[in-house]
This record gives C-alpha cells, sequence and structure tokens, in this order.
C-alpha cells in the first residue's frame, strides 16, 4: 500500500473511533439516566412530595445556626446523591441562616445565594472585611437578625453595611481575643460607633449587648453626633449584659454606657445592670424616652434611694427582676427586697404583678424573709407571682409567722417560691 492509502486508512479508523467513543459516553449517560430513575423508583424518599422532603432536611439540621461544614447539613446533603443534592439546593430556607467565622467572603456569598429571597440570620463572628461588607450589601434587604461579633465595631466598616431595612433582632458581642500572658480580653468600641449601628436599623425591634462587650464613651466628631438623641423608635427589648438567676455572679463585668446616647419610646422590656449604667443614667433615660416599660430585669450591687426614683418613672411596669450583690456587711444597709414597693396604696409600680428577687450577698435572712412577705402582703390585690432566692448554704428557715403568711396568699391564688441555694422553703416539697 501506499503511504497516501495508509493515511487515508488511519484518518478512517480515527473517525471510527471518535464515532464509536461518542456513541459509548451518550451509552453511559443513558444507563446513568436508567440508574437514577431506578434508585428513584426504588428509594422511598425520592418519592416524597418537595414540602415533606424539606420538612424531614430541617430536622437534619443542627440546633443553633449552621456552619460552612461539609461533614454537617446542611451542606452535608451535598454529598449524598444527585437526587439529594437537586433537593437541597431547590430549598432556600436551608441556607437562610448561616454561622460565619471563616476568613473566604465568597464562602458566604454562595450560601447566601442559594436561599433566594428567604429572610435571612447572619451570625458573624469574624471582622468584618471589605469583602464580606459587600457580600451583606447585597443581602440588606433580606437580613432579619443580625448578630455581631468582633475584635473591634470599626466605624467605618459599620457605615459601609449601609442600611438594613427590615432588621428585627441584633446581638452585639465581642470575640475574645487571647494576649501574650495567656488572659481573654475582649474589645473595646465607643458608643458613637454603636449609634450608628443602630441607626443603620429603621424597624430593629430587640438589641441584645452580650455581657462581654464593652462600649465606651461617646467618641466621635461634633458633626457626627446625634442631634435627635440617639432616636431608635421601633425597639422595644434592650438587654445590656445578662444577668441569670442560675448564677451566683449578677454582677455582670460588661462596660455599657449607652443609656445616656439613648431615647427609646417604645422600649417595653429592659435588661440592666449598675455596672453597665448609674441609677442616675436610668432615670435621665426614664425621662427623656417616657417608655411603656413592662418588664424591668436589674442587676446591681450597691443600694440607691434613685433606684426607687426610676421606679416611680415606669407606672406601666408589670414585671420586676433584681439580681442583687451587696458588698455591705452590715444588716441596717440593706433593703431587700426595697421597702418602697411595701406601699399599700400601690403608688409605685400600682400594675407589678411578677416579682423575682435573687440575692448574694451578707445580711440577715430572717429579716429578708419578713420583708418579703411585707411586700406581698401590701400587693395581694394586683401581685400574681413572687420568688425570693438567697444564695447561700447556710440560710436558716423561715419562721413559723413567715410560712403562715405565705401559705394565706398562696390561698388566695398567689405563685410563692421562696429558697436557698440548696433548699426550697416554700412551697414546701
Amino acid at each position: 500500500m501506499s503511504i497516501e492509502e495508509i493515511e487515508a486508512r488511519i484518518s478512517k479508523l480515527t473517525a471510527d473511533i471518535e464515532l464509536q467513543t461518542e456513541v459509548l459516553r451518550q451509552l453511559h449517560q443513558l444507563k446513568s439516566a436508567a440508574l437514577r430513575e431506578l434508585n428513584n423508583i426504588r428509594d422511598p424518599f425520592s418519592r416524597l412530595p418537595l414540602e415533606l422532603a424539606s420538612q424531614i432536611f430541617q430536622y437534619l439540621l443542627p440546633k443553633g445556626p449552621p456552619k460552612p461544614d461539609p461533614r454537617r447539613a446542611p451542606m452535608l446533603l451535598l454529598n449524598v446523591c444527585h437526587r439529594w443534592t437537586d433537593m437541597a439546593l431547590s430549598l432556600p430556607d436551608l441556607w437562610a441562616a448561616i454561622y460565619f467565622d471563616l476568613p473566604r467572603a465568597q464562602i458566604m456569598d454562595c450560601w447566601l445565594h442559594r436561599a433566594g429571597r428567604y429572610p435571612l440570620s447572619i451570625h458573624l463572628h469574624t471582622d468584618l472585611s471589605p469583602e464580606l461588607v459587600f457580600v451583606m450589601r447585597q443581602f440588606a434587604n433580606q437580613i432579619q437578625y443580625l448578630s455581631l461579633y468582633q475584635e473591634q465595631f470599626d466605624a467605618r466598616s459599620i457605615g459601609s453595611l449601609g442600611l438594613l431595612p427590615n432588621l428585627e433582632a441584633m446581638k452585639v458581642g465581642a470575640l475574645k481575643i487571647q494576649d501574650s500572658e495567656g488572659y481573654m480580653n475582649v474589645s473595646y468600641s465607643s458608643s458613637f460607633v454603636i449609634l450608628k449601628l443602630l441607626r443603620l436599623a429603621p424597624n430593629l425591634q430587640e438589641c441584645i449587648f452580650d455581657q462581654d462587650a464593652k462600649i465606651g464613651e461617646l467618641v466621635g466628631d461634633s458633626e457626627d453626633e446625634e442631634e435627635d438623641g440617639g432616636l431608635v423608635p421601633n425597639l422595644h427589648t434592650l438587654k445590656l449584659g445578662s444577668p441569670q438567676s442560675n448564677s451566683y455572679s449578677y454582677g455582670c463585668q460588661c462596660d455599657l454606657r449607652m443609656l445616656p446616647y439613648l431615647t427609646l419610646p417604645s422600649l417595653q422590656t429592659l435588661h440592666l445592670t449598675f455596672s453597665a449604667t448609674s441609677p442616675a443614667d436610668l432615670s435621665s433615660f426614664l425621662r427623656r424616652s417616657s417608655p411603656p416599660l413592662h418588664t424591668l430585669i436589674l442587676a446591681y450591687d450597691s443600694q440607691s434611694a434613685e433606684f426607687t426614683d426610676c421606679l416611680r418613672l415606669v407606672p406601666s411596669l408589670e414585671c420586676l427582676k433584681l439580681f442583687v450583690k451587696l458588698k455591705f456587711h452590715h444588716p441596717f444597709l440593706l433593703d431587700i427586697p426595697p421597702s418602697a414597693l411595701s406601699d399599700s396604696t400601690l403608688q409605685l409600680v400600682p400594675n407589678l404583678g411578677t416579682l423575682e428577687i435573687n440575692s448574694e450577698c451578707e445580711y440577715i435572712a430572717e429579716r429578708c424573709y419578713a420583708a418579703f412577705l411585707r411586700v406581698l402582703l401590701s400587693r395581694r390585690s394586683k401581685l400574681l407571682r413572687a420568688s425570693l432566692t438567697l444564695h447561700k448554704r447556710d440560710d436558716p428557715e423561715p419562721d413559723p409567722a413567715v410560712y403562715a403568711g405565705l401559705q394565706e396568699l398562696a390561698a388566695e391564688g398567689m405563685d410563692i417560691d421562696l429558697r436557698s441555694r440548696n433548699r426550697q422553703w416554700f412551697p414546701l416539697q
């Protein structure tokens, strides 16, 4: 055979191989499609309606906001089979919340795009880089909940977020930083920066400042100061620190000098520590805001007559919870519960229906029991629930007169709880 004939034969064989390769590729595709169809018929999960499959996938999500982790849902669902991948990507509610502590903004961008137009819950535990700000601005209208934990709240980064018109709830905290001596420190931000953040959310209803947050005096140029006293018109819940009833240290370590710069005319619930502000600042805030406050949770480690003055400014108050840790050792300096609450004319907080007192201090327990009973007796027409917890191991048992008074009130329908750290005194078990 001539060279030309051999070359022609090779060209023909090459064309035949390419044709058969394409036929083989198509056959593989057909086989894969047939296998998927067979698996869909055999797999009962694939026959479920999408709405029911969505509910099952929801049960696979972690209790808290999910992290971008291929070992956990929802990303784990993408690694099971094509059918599950298609279903997971077609359910935007699986991607509507995220806990993000990574430096790569592209990951959060991809995640949030999968949420479609769903309202978003973003838990950001890393500093606001320009890339992250750019991603969040794309979804600003969808962000409904925002948790921000930063090493340092920077005014420029916060301002770059732009308006968050549908943000309803926000939590602000500090990333813990380990220094050379091994101690965990927290960031420090000015009230001006936090006010700037609040101003970005005109429809904000709830704001929580974690007890590790440190927010100092208003710092900023005079041209930056708010002319309307930091008005946040729709905020109804503000928590500065978080005293807990199962803790024996009620004086939170937070440093939150916020109240002097806020005006909250819609506030209904306030959690506060006097380490975060002063009674004078609280009184000034209440006079300025005139809020319809119905719940006040207050932690303090010193007594002040100004506390009573503060209560006179909130006649709408229905629930009062006090966390007391006094440093005084002389019993005549103590006023637990505050004697002003024993006014039988109910001129002070006349609508009070719930009173809870948690105390860790040096005191004469019998005096506290008697004072507690006096308050309950004077407010028996309004008070529905009352509790007193004294956190010392050696608290004595209340005397029979206190028991008799509590039993009389309980018979009238009042829910009463009296206990020490290790024992419940009333109702008797």
